[in-house]
Parts: C-alpha cells; structure tokens; sequence
C-alpha cells in the first residue's frame, strides 16, 4: 500500500476519539443552538490539529481547501466537512483527506466517518475500497432510479432539480447534508445519482479520484470533466451518466 495511505488511515483513526467525544457534546447541546454551532467549531480545530500532528510526519504542506495553495505536493485535509449536521446531531458527518502531488492531481485519499468508524479509501490504480471494493450500478435509465440531492435550498431551487425531477415521477429523492457521503453512495452502489454543488477543492478531487475507481462517472452540472476547481457535480454509473446529463444539465 502507498506509504502515503497508511498515513492516512492513521490519521483518520487517531482522531476518531476526539471526534466522537464532540459528538456526544453536541448531543446534549441541540436545545441551544449557540452551544451546538461553537462546539461545531471547537470540533472543527481540534480534529484539524490531530490530522496535522500525524499527516506532518511526511513532511508535506497541509491545508484545507480554504486556505492558500502551497507551491509542490501537499495534504488537503477537511475536519468536519459539513457543520450543519454536526451542530443538529445527525449523520453523515465525515472527515477527508487527500495528497495532491505537485501537477495538482489527487492519487490517493479517503473519506473517515468517525461515528461509524467506516473509512472509504481511493488510490488510482488500486479501487476505492469501504467495507468492500466498490462497484457502481449498472442501471441505464431514470426510472425507479434514486437521487441524492445537493444539500443547499438555495440551490435545488435556482436550479430547477424538483422541477426536472416533475418530469420523470419514477425517480426518488433523499437529501443527506454531506456531499461526500452521497458521491460515495454511487460509488458503492447505493444510489443511482447524486448532484452536489458549492464542493470545495478536496471535495472535488475525490470525487474524480473515488468515482473513476468505482467505474463511475463524475463530471460539473454542465458535463465539463472534474477539476480542483469545479464548484458542481453529477455523479451516476457510466451507462446512466450520459441520460442523467441531459436531464439535470444546468445548460438545457
């Protein structure tokens, strides 16, 4: 295994106690949303400080996708990557990570669930592995299929999603707060689609790393490949994608 993984996989369990115990404090915290959002926060530094004291030891730059990029390879690292759910007490909520080598690609990087101690691993070449090697479906068409909402009201409104998904009344919708989780739903198998907006960088690159190893495909809501800087996605099976595309496209 690249050495990198297995530093990463430390990485992600070292900090499964720290996050757990925020967990149960924002449990008891839900009847004063002042208290849960700071504990959020608290729960964001702390986690970043464990990734950091065990990804250094590679001797790379690390930084979230809110910070500066640094000149050559790097860590990506996202402590919390959806507060919303933390401060309600509700899953998915995930931590990720990713090493950019220095033409800015991502080779290798994993999605932590603490709660549920499940760590979704992608290296290029190697598959994406959970609990198991992932596989997505074989499904070619929208009918009966299920979709997973991006997590922003805003967005599903500007973008017309319930309005096109009016148009085929077979399809069926969830909407879980955690990008992440859902690009990694079809992926696995689980769900059909998944469209997602608002990404940051790392959410970006392990979607193009993670669904390429599923035999998926991920591209922006306008059908453009994924990059470090694509701010949407449409993930689907390679067989669904192409009629997935034409339905949700943000140019139709």
């Amino acid at each position: 295994m690249n050495p990198k993984m297995n530093l990463i996989r430390t990485a992600c369990r070292k900090l499964a106690p720290t996050f757990r115990r925020y967990y149960g404090e924002v449990g008891r915290a839900l009847i004063n949303p002042v208290s849960a959002a700071s504990i959020a926060e608290e729960t964001f530094a702390s986690v970043k400080q464990v990734m950091v004291s065990e990804l250094e030891k590679a001797g790379f730059p690390i930084v979230t996708s809110e910070e500066p990029i640094p000149n050559g390879p790097h860590f990506l690292i996202q402590p919390l990557t959806r507060k919303v759910n933390f401060a309600h007490g509700r899953l998915p909520v995930s931590c990720a990570v990713a090493f950019v080598e220095e033409d800015g690609t991502c080779l290798v990087g994993a999605v932590y669930f603490p709660v549920e101690d499940v760590l979704v691993q992608a290296e290029v070449g190697s598959g994406a592995i959970g609990q198991e090697r992932f596989r997505a479906t074989t499904r070619a068409d929208l009918n009966d299929s299920l979709l997973a909402l991006p997590w922003s009201t805003e967005d599903l409104i500007h973008l017309n999603l319930l309005e096109k998904c009016e148009k085929n009344p077979t399809i069926h919708t969830r909407k879980t707060g955690d990008s992440l989780f859902d690009m990694i739903d079809v992926a696995s198998g689980r769900a059909d689609i998944a469209i997602a907006t608002r990404l940051t960088r790392l959410e970006a690159l392990l979607a193009k790393l993670i669904l390429h190893e599923s035999n998926a495909t991920g591209t922006d809501l306008e059908g453009n490949p994924l990059t470090a800087k694509s701010t949407t996605l449409l993930a689907a099976s390679y067989k669904l994608h192409p009629t997935a595309l034409t339905h949700f496209k943000t140019k139709a």
